[in-house]
Parts: C-alpha cells; sequence; structure tokens
C-alpha cells in the first residue's frame, strides 16, 4: 500500500501565545509511519507545522501555525490519486477543527482512498476521537484507529481494506458495548523514530520547545501510558490506566542510536510518567553513566516527584539529568482527593531543595478551576507554591482545568465546553467563569515573579541565557517565543492585506 501521514497545523490562542501554541512533535505519527514502512508498504508524512513555521492563518480565536493542506501538496507536488490510504494525527484537541477540515477537503479530491483518524494516545493535550465520532464521520472520514497499533499493524491494515462503506467504526475496535476496546501492547517491537520522515530540523530553527529550547534536540518516549487516575486527564481512558516502560538496554541502544544518528546529545523525555518504576530509571542512569553516552535529558512532559528518591537523585544527575517537572497540581488536599491523586508535600520540597543543589532545574505545575475548589484552595496553593520557591523551585506553570474529550470531568459532564468559537484548551475562555480563574492564575504568576524579583541574581541569570539562546528552563523560552510569534504573525496579516490590494486593483482594472 501507499500511504499518507498528515499532522496538522498547531494552534496559537489568541490572547495566550505565552501558553498555546506549544511545538509538540507528532512522535505517536512518525512511530506509525516508520512500523509501517518496515512492514513493506510506501509511506510519505507531511507534518504541516514544519512545512511552514513562520506561516500563520487567523481563524476564529487563535491563529493555526504551519503550512494549509493545499499548499503544502501543491509545493511537495503531491498526486492524491497515488495513494491507498491517508491518516491524519489527531495530535490535539486545539487542532480538532484543522483535522476536520483537511478530511472535508481531502474527500473533495479522492475517489477509492480510505480517510483514517489516528488518536494520539501519550499526551494529556489529547483527546478521546470516538467521543468526537460523529464531527470526523460527517467531514468525510471511514475509520478510527484508537490505541497503540504499531505490533498489529499488518492486522489493522487488512480491517481498513476491508472497510466497505464509511464505516462509522473503530479501528482497532469495538467490544460489545459499542465502545473502542484499545490495543494496549507493551513496548516491545516498538520502532524507533525514523525523523527524517518529517522536516524535523524546522522544529531547532523555532526558538522555544515544549523544554527548554536547545540548538539541536530530539524528543523520546520511554515509556507510554499512566497508571493514575486523575479526573481532569485524558490519558486515564485512552491507555486503560497501563504504564508500559522500555527495558533499560533497549532504551540505551535507542538514545545511542538516535544520537549517532542524529547528532545530538540533548533529549526532551515526552513521556507521560516516565519514572513510575523507580528501580528501572536508576538501572538507566547507571548505564549511561557506564557506558559513557553523554547525553543530557530533561523531563519535560513531568513525571511522578514521589518516585524519585532522593538518595537516587546524584545518580540521576550524573547520568545526564538536567531538568524535571513535577505536578503536584494543587495545595488543597480535598481538591486532590476529587482528582484522584496523592502528593507528598514534604517529599517534593526535599526533592527541590536537592535538585537545586546539584544543578538539576525543576518546575511545578498547577492547576486552577477544579470543580472541587474552593476560596481556601487559592490561599493554599498560593502557601504551597511559596513553600516550594523557599526549597529551590526553578519555575512554575499554572493551568485552568478544561473538559478535554475523554477526561472524567468531561465524561461527567463537571465542566460543560461551552462556546464553540473558543479553543477548549488549558486557557479555557469558553468556561463561564473563566476571568475568575484567570485572576486567580495570575496572582500566583504574580508570586513566582515577585520572587525573582527578591534574585536579582537569578533573574539576570535568566534573562542573560534567555538572551543568548541558551536556556535551562521553559520560561528562558519566553522572550524569544513572543517576538518570534508577534513578528511572523504581522508578517503574516501583511501578506493577506497584500493579496486583497492587489485582488481589488486587478477587480477595479477589470472593471475599467
Amino acid at each position: 500500500m501507499n500511504i499518507l501521514f498528515i499532522s496538522p497545523r498547531l494552534a496559537v490562542q489568541k490572547g495566550d501565545i505565552l501558553g498555546s501554541g506549544v511545538p509538540y512533535w507528532p512522535i505517536e505519527l512518525v512511530t506509525l509511519a516508520t512500523s509501517v514502512l518496515m512492514a513493506g508498504d510506501q509511506v510519505k508524512v507531511l507534518d504541516l507545522f514544519s512545512e511552514g513555521i513562520n506561516i500563520f492563518e487567523e481563524s476564529y480565536d487563535y491563529y493555526l501555525q504551519g503550512s494549509s493542506i493545499k499548499s503544502s501538496l501543491k509545493n511537495n507536488l503531491i498526486n492524491l490519486d497515488e495513494f491507498n490510504l491517508i491518516i491524519i494525527f489527531a495530535i490535539s484537541y486545539m487542532s480538532h477543527r484543522e483535522i476536520n477540515a483537511i478530511t472535508s477537503y481531502l474527500k473533495k479530491y479522492i475517489n477509492n482512498t480510505k480517510i483514517v483518524i489516528l488518536e494520539n494516545s501519550q499526551a494529556v493535550t489529547s483527546y478521546d476521537i470516538f467521543s468526537k465520532r460523529k464531527d470526523f464521520f460527517d467531514s468525510g472520514a471511514d475509520a478510527l484507529i484508537c490505541g497503540n497499533i504499531c505490533q498489529i499493524w499488518i492486522r489493522v491494515r487488512e480491517d481498513i481494506i476491508n472497510l466497505k462503506d464509511q464505516a462509522e467504526e473503530v479501528v482497532y475496535s469495538f467490544n460489545d458495548e459499542k465502545k473502542p476496546k484499545r490495543f494496549i501492547g507493551n513496548e516491545v517491537n516498538i520502532p524507533i523514530p525514523k525523523w527524517d520522515l518529517i522536516n524535523y530540523k524546522e522544529y531547532w530553527k523555532i526558538p522555544y520547545s515544549h523544554g527548554p529550547k536547545l540548538k539541536k534536540y530530539l524528543p523520546i518516549l520511554t515509556s507510554r501510558g499512566c497508571p493514575y487516575p486523575c479526573d481532569f486527564c485524558v490519558v486515564p481512558n485512552l491507555n486503560d490506566q497501563k504504564w508500559r516502560g522500555k527495558d533499560p538496554d533497549t532504551l540505551i541502544k535507542e538514545i545511542i542510536f538516535l544520537r549517532d544518528a542524529y547528532n545530538v546529545k540533548d533529549f526532551h523525555i515526552e513521556d507521560l510518567n516516565p519514572t513510575i518504576n523507580s528501580k528501572r530509571w536508576i538501572e538507566v542512569s547507571k548505564k549511561l553513566i557506564d557506558k559513557k553516552v553523554g547525553i543530557r535529558y530533561y523531563f519535560v512532559s513531568g513525571t511522578k516527584g514521589e518516585s524519585l528518591s532522593i538518595k537516587s537523585l546524584p545518580l540521576i544527575y550524573k547520568s545526564g539529568c538536567r531538568y524535571i517537572s513535577i505536578s503536584p497540581e494543587s495545595g488543597d488536599k480535598n481538591v486532590l482527593k476529587e482528582i484522584g491523586k496523592n502528593v507528598d508535600y514534604d517529599h517534593l520540597k526535599k526533592l527541590l531543595k536537592t535538585c537545586c543543589s546539584l544543578g538539576i532545574k525543576t518546575q511545578a505545575c498547577f492547576l486552577i478551576g477544579h470543580p472541587g475548589e474552593n476560596y481556601e484552595s487559592q490561599n493554599k496553593n498560593e502557601v504551597l507554591l511559596k513553600s516550594f520557591l523557599k526549597n529551590g523551585l526553578s519555575e512554575a506553570a499554572f493551568f485552568i482545568v478544561a473538559p478535554l474529550p475523554g477526561s472524567k470531568i468531561e465524561i461527567n459532564k463537571k465542566i460543560k465546553e461551552g462556546e464553540k468559537n473558543y479553543l477548549t484548551s488549558f486557557t479555557p475562555k469558553n468556561r463561564p467563569e473563566y476571568n475568575s480563574l484567570e485572576k486567580s492564575r495570575r496572582s500566583l504568576i504574580f508570586i513566582y515573579l515577585k520572587s525573582l524579583c527578591y534574585s536579582p541574581k537569578k533573574l539576570f541569570k535568566i534573562l542573560f541565557r534567555a538572551f543568548i539562546s541558551s536556556p535551562k528552563t521553559k520560561i528562558e523560552n519566553l522572550p524569544k517565543r513572543v517576538f518570534f510569534l508577534l513578528f511572523w504573525i504581522s508578517i503574516s496579516n501583511l501578506r493577506i492585506l497584500i493579496l486583497q490590494i492587489k485582488r481589488n486593483f486587478k477587480y477595479n482594472f477589470n472593471i475599467f
């Protein structure tokens, strides 16, 4: 078969250029494309984001960053008739409208080619595509792929080939209740992504990334899934609360291969919870040291801080760890109980203090606007943040809870999605109480910024590293990120204005 893979443009929310539009790499799409290639099929991958990182198109209350599907097909001289199957990656719920628009556009120019939507099961910004199946089928999709199917691609391919009409079915597969029974699998025989299938070097050109922006880096998944039931997160639904980690020897071989093949020494670990098996990561650390792999790595998507023993941190630092993100979520234990999460605040404080002494930068993520919150919750968040800062916390991130499809909060209708013209993101302007929640978020941001003002030396280092493009934290990405986005959004708007003037001139000229 000849298969076209498409990853959509990314959405940058107006008024939220500091938080939205994070350039997540399409790891799961490229991993599947690699599996398909290894199975003997022909593959072409279009990553619309990396096809046009300097192009922004206004849409509703956000901008779409990347090349449009029309332009990308034209620039790559792609003939859609050559493909038997098109797989579109549902990388993020923020790109949901874009995914449906791509499907509708392609449907106009194909005859027998099937269009399939691929779920992203390894990101907290993702969503349960089955719950939005009506949108996809109305746009012209033939089927949905839920689960991690690299290991069973041959079987899935046959199921797709045998689809007769628009199936309104999920591959892979249904149980008796007509709900998707996702194939979870394990980490055995998951291929190393072939990043040269996309314009991966374009991600290096952007002055920001999910983690501290480095000149050259690669994302990597050392595990999949998460065992925790957090109600605001889609991951428990997409992975059945199953965590699967690559064994240390396999992981070390992958890191060495990627290091040598792409000449990189920095890795953003994008796992949902990479250190769940603490013994595994201690063994990984020892092997990185013993084999003198010589890389640096950053836990940019977060990990369960309690899974890291304080005694293991010097070893982890020696193995190359330079950044750890943790997610305490809330300083209110009643809110944590509602979320379904246990947090050991004392352990996290010791963790932060030890990391600070070693030179490992740290981030703590807070959630605001959970249905279980009350007035006291905000005060407890502020107290916890201040105590973390006193113990050496490098930076903090503050998100507002959003009803992402597939999360328990959304399924149980604890938070309604709101107006459709707004993105459902971690800056959910469509929530009726958004203004008051944003006020709470800003008060926490103020506490963090105030702490920097009390430490001029720390503030100077942050600004200096940001200026010379050598960040050690995510916040040090922000100055150049803001400039990049504002500059290229302005250029894109200017291009549109010039085109409109040309069209009007041509129209007026034709009249005369």
